[in-house]
């Protein structure tokens, strides 16, 4: 799956948002190569409109996590 949001993202002109649910911290090796993540801790039953409204940026959620993201795993 890492290589696959890595090709994506540097062979397409597109932009590209990658959505991440995860009960925590999760190892991002691709987030240099990405336009944008979206990271969110326990969804609930409104995930998908609020990802939907976050992307079509109808809101603004600015808000900051309590934890930093790896961009490698810890030997």
């Amino acid at each position: 799956m890492i290589y696959g949001i890595s090709k994506v993202a540097k062979e397409t002109n597109a932009k590209t948002v990658v959505v991440v649910s995860s009960p925590g911290a999760t190892v991002m090796e691709w987030s240099n190569v990405v336009d944008a993540q979206l990271f969110n801790i326990f969804a609930g039953e409104q995930f998908s409109d609020a990802i939907f409204n976050i992307i079509e940026g109808k809101v603004n959620p600015s808000g900051k996590l309590p934890n930093t993201m790896p961009n490698v795993e810890n030997e």
